[in-house]
């Protein structure tokens, strides 16, 4: 979930129990995400925010995801 307002963006993940036995860390996903916006994440394997200092739009945010997903990052 992405939430814009003035100028910032908070980022929620969840990641269900089957993904996180595969592998997939919402902390770490989202500290990547964070990171190529200039921002900061934390969180569990299970479930992550993430704080931003600028609006993001959802389009940068999946595609920069995806990016990672793609990468093997997270």
């Amino acid at each position: 979930m992405l939430v814009a307002g003035g100028a910032a963006s908070q980022v929620f993940l969840g990641v269900t129990p089957d993904l996180v036995e595969q592998g997939v860390r919402a902390g770490g996903l989202l500290k990547a995400l964070a990171a190529r916006f200039g921002g900061g994440a934390g969180g569990r394997d299970d479930f992550a925010q993430a704080g931003i200092k600028k609006m993001i739009q959802t389009e940068e945010l999946v595609a920069a995801l995806k990016a990672i997903l793609a990468g093997g990052t997270g």
